[in-house]
């Protein structure tokens, strides 16, 4: 569940609390799901968190937006010298988050001392009692305006986050359509071998592997929550045949869709018998 967060100066955007977080070397970030957007800024030290089937690890200078309604957790204990800033802030519309300005989910500061600058203003605003909301939106602005800051580097790899990102938003709104690398390539505009190594160097798996993913996942829903045929389930997540269904089912799930069926059906009724 990767992407890319696009601001405009104009943004009608509200601005929660934020802070600094200094570890003691001990607890792990939450497991949970919020309603507004986060993000993450890492001071110092190393921070290693999981958004959907997203992992990342954060390292100084790198920053990280968490989307609203998606679950993150953490994946290993905060180490001793962790430290990271942190704001909550909401979007008023959907339509908001695609005007001018992308900000890649997920990057490095060119400047992070700035960063921190600006994040020590905001904190002192905060704790001041006398924070006032378009001082605080500003300097949230300003954050995002240095963390897209452009390097040669920055804007080379930035381009490439952002067509690996909308690759994975496209097979996750068109998998169960007959869809393929060249397919999607055509579609946003990018060489089909070159959006391939980009997007496995994103997201650590090959476009036809998430095709499958994100098939297999709906098809695991529909086979626990619905009460159609195997055959019509294959069809409606795009496999016209229910071999290739029965096979990378298995081979993602460790068993057949009929077997998957059963074994939920025998745990509900097993719920069923001890309540």
């Amino acid at each position: 569940m990767g992407g890319s967060l696009t601001l405009n100066y104009q943004l009608n955007m509200r601005v929660c609390n934020g802070g600094l977080f200094l570890s003691a070397g001990r607890g792990m970030h939450p497991n949970r799901i919020i309603t507004s957007y986060e993000l993450i800024f890492v001071r110092s030290g190393s921070l290693d968190i999981a958004e959907e089937d997203r992992q990342y690890r954060l390292g100084e200078g790198d920053y990280l937006i968490l989307y609203p309604r998606r679950r993150h957790w953490g994946l290993s204990e905060y180490s001793d010298n962790l430290s990271f800033y942190w704001f909550h802030f909401y979007l008023e519309t959907a339509e908001e988050s695609l005007n001018d300005l992308w900000l890649p989910q997920y990057g490095k500061a060119v400047r992070p001392e700035t960063v921190s600058e600006l994040f020590n203003y905001f904190i002192e605003d905060q704790e001041s009692g006398f924070s006032y909301d378009p001082f605080k939106q500003m300097l949230a602005l300003l954050i995002f305006s240095e963390l897209t800051r452009p390097s040669a580097d920055k804007e080379r790899v930035g381009q490439a986050i952002v067509w690996a990102s909308q690759a994975h938003t496209y097979i996750r709104m068109h998998f169960a359509e007959q869809i393929n690398r060249a397919l999607i390539a055509d579609a946003i505009g990018c060489s089909p071998d070159y959006l391939g190594r980009v997007y496995l160097k994103v997201y650590r798996k090959h476009i036809t592997d998430s095709i499958h993913d994100f098939r297999i996942k709906r098809a695991a829903q529909m086979i626990a929550e619905e009460n159609e045929t195997l055959a019509a389930i294959a069809e409606k997540c795009g496999y016209p045949d229910l071999r290739s269904f029965r096979q990378q089912f298995k081979l993602r799930k460790g068993m057949t869709p009929k077997h998957y069926r059963e074994k939920y059906f025998m745990a509900q009724m097993e719920s069923q018998y001890h309540k």
